[in-house]
């Protein structure tokens, strides 16, 4: 029993920590973190919302246009130094905080699993853009999370219709026939 108990805490799971026993009954241990009434990871307060995020893009694309106006008269000493706008960092490192710390102290580490799976299958490119580099967190909360042991059709309509994946794959310009702009 303890072999298959260290396998699914391995293979399925995200592996032991050393304060955690090993699960009595590992096919049940499994189950129960596919529940829809398994616990929630805790996740910190303040992760910002789609509003947010949209806020702090605007934010920095005015500080960028001003950036940029003022380096007209003064050319930066480093051109080609890599700038990640300030809140775009900002938000990308409370996210992967939040992210980690939730892998690090999940009492559902299975299902976690199936969250960075889901992720991965459902993944678009975040140095395609700042715009999209900033939704991913909010992505994996809003999109992937509560739907990961629900039915297959609503992961797949909501990681493909929020707003990241929709702009990733340039959907919010379509112009077919069922668009408005079509």
């Amino acid at each position: 029993m303890t072999q298959r108990a260290a396998i699914a805490a391995i293979h399925f799971g995200l592996g032991r920590r050393p304060d955690e026993a090993l699960a009595v009954d590992p096919d049940a241990w499994l189950a129960s973190q596919l529940r829809p009434d398994a616990p929630a990871p805790t996740l910190p307060p303040g992760l910002p919302g789609y509003a947010e995020i949209a806020d702090a893009l605007l934010r920095d694309r005015t500080e960028h246009d001003q950036a940029r106006i003022a380096s007209i008269a003064a050319p930066p000493a480093m051109p080609f130094a890599p700038m990640v706008p300030r809140e775009l960092r900002l938000i990308g490192e409370a996210e992967a905080r939040a992210h980690t710390g939730v892998l690090l102290t999940t009492a559902t580490p299975f299902r976690e699993r199936l969250v960075t799976f889901w992720a991965n299958h459902f993944a678009f490119n975040i140095r395609r853009s700042g715009v999209i580099a900033a939704h991913a967190g909010h992505y994996l909360r809003e999109a992937i999370r509560p739907n990961v042991t629900g039915s297959f059709a609503k992961l797949l309509e909501a990681a493909v219709l929020h707003p990241v994946m929709l702009g990733y794959l340039d959907n919010n310009q379509s112009t077919g026939p069922n668009s408005p702009i079509g």
